[in-house]
């Protein structure tokens, strides 16, 4: 037998081995595909001005958090325009939008002093998921003129 002829066996082999792996995959039916809609909206004050402090944020927290590779539930972000209260929001990528879902909406809005000291800029119960007064929110579709009056500490 030739020595060509002897390396063909073993090519083929690693070769079909690594066919069968690749279609196989390795660790399940890879990523879960999510729903996810575009959401985008106003904050304001009580006295219809906008947020200005250095530190600008609208965030949905998930109601239920992931239970499983199935049920995804991730928080959503965006920074709240200085000059027209606008937001758009994200999840993994900038605009994105946000995973279909119930959430509950809070807001981080603060001013950051020269020593690192914090100053929050909206009353207290509008910047947690328990206390905030805004309710829960079922994001099932796209919503592009969403308004959130919010007040001053």
């Amino acid at each position: 037998m030739s020595v060509a002829r002897s390396l063909r066996v073993p090519i083929v082999m690693f070769g079909l081995f690594a066919l069968l792996i690749a279609v196989a995959g390795c660790g399940g039916a890879g990523p879960v595909e999510v729903e996810m809609v575009s959401v985008s909206g106003i904050v304001t004050y009580e006295d219809g001005t906008f947020p200005t402090a250095s530190n600008r944020w609208i965030s949905f927290e998930p109601v239920e958090r992931m239970q499983s590779l199935d049920n995804p539930k991730k928080s959503a972000r965006a920074q709240i325009d200085e000059k027209t209260g606008q937001f758009v929001m994200s999840t993994v990528r900038n605009g994105d939008g946000v995973i279909v879902g119930k959430y509950k909406v809070v807001f981080i809005i603060y001013d950051e002093r020269e020593d690192g000291t914090k100053v929050p800029m909206v009353a207290e119960e509008f910047s947690k998921a328990q206390t905030t007064p805004i309710g829960e929110i079922d994001v099932t579709e796209a919503a592009e003129e969403l308004k959130y009056t919010i007040r001053k500490p």
